[in-house]
């Protein structure tokens, strides 16, 4: 890979990886000059590697030139979680049971001790693996792009105390085989995030959970 395009891959995954753990608040403009002077590095590849997040939904464009991070709101949160829910029992329908029966390794983020940003991790494990064994690769694309975007909010419910033991039953009906058990707890693990969007929501915009610039 020439050099030029391997300073753009590693501009955009420390980007992605800045924005999925909430570095920026919601709604924050990201200017490509200041970005390129924090890396050192020149603008083009900062720009490219915004444009891949605009196509990612973790940036979209301003009305008045330039990128912001996304503003989130009860309604956008709502539904993002129910388009992801969607997406998993879209797997479930393509999969045997044999192949939800092989839940693969237990994420290693489920090892103690664990914080709210390993929690986020563990979820977006699990899940990918279900999305990787429907094998549809573009159902599998669409839930890994779905939980790039939840990211921040799962650190967010990973703040609850209860949020491991949570992933580890879910994982555990997951991989019993059991389809109609899976889809409740699927269900559950649903309904619990849609009770509590307003104080996800307030953890979300509050900066004392967050580094952010």
């Amino acid at each position: 890979m020439a050099p030029e395009m391997v300073l753009a891959e590693q501009t955009y995954r420390a980007l992605k990886d800045a924005i999925m753990h909430g570095r920026f608040a919601p709604g924050a403009p990201l200017n490509t000059h200041a970005v390129a002077a924090e890396h050192e590095i020149s603008v083009s590849p900062v720009r490219d590697a915004f444009h891949r997040l605009v196509g990612e939904r973790l940036l979209e464009s301003r009305p008045s030139g330039g990128f912001q991070i996304p503003f989130a709101t009860a309604e956008s949160v709502r539904a993002l979680y129910l388009w992801h829910h969607s997406l998993l029992r879209m797997a479930f329908s393509s999969m045997a049971k044999a192949d939800l029966h092989q839940g693969g390794e237990e994420p290693s983020c489920f090892s103690q001790p664990v914080d709210a940003a390993g929690i986020a991790a563990a979820a977006s494990e699990l899940f990918a693996g279900l999305g990787a064994r429907s094998g549809d690769s573009e159902l599998a694309f669409a839930i890994r792009a779905a939980g790039d975007r939840l990211h921040t909010l799962r650190i967010c419910e990973g703040l609850y105390k209860d949020r491991v033991d949570e992933l580890q039953k879910l994982r555990a009906v997951l991989v019993s085989g059991a389809f109609p058990g899976a889809r409740r707890a699927l269900g559950a693990y649903l309904r619990w995030r849609l009770h509590h969007v307003d104080a996800i929501l307030a953890c979300l915009y509050d900066p004392r959970n967050w580094r952010r610039s």
